[in-house]
């Protein structure tokens, strides 16, 4: 894994774009716009599905629905 600066033109050539953060956990981007031109990524209002599996892995090991298979779940009292 490694996190690196992406061009626009990498992110416009992408099959699929998500954000991450603590907050929206990670979150499926519809579409980008640059100099007039539109790139959409999947339906409109619909995650796509490497955002989705991704989503619902995360999420399944922060609420425990799924075995935390690295150690990286720790209960703070």
């Amino acid at each position: 894994m490694r996190e690196e600066p992406v061009s626009i033109e990498m992110a416009m050539a992408a099959d699929e774009v998500f954000t991450t953060g603590t907050a929206v956990v990670l979150c499926a981007v519809g579409s980008l716009t640059y100099k007039g031109e539109k790139k959409q990524f999947g339906a409109p209002g619909v995650p796509t599905p490497t955002a989705l599996e991704l989503y619902e892995a995360l999420t399944g090991l922060q609420q425990e629905r799924t075995a935390d298979e690295f150690g990286w779940v720790h209960r703070v009292c």
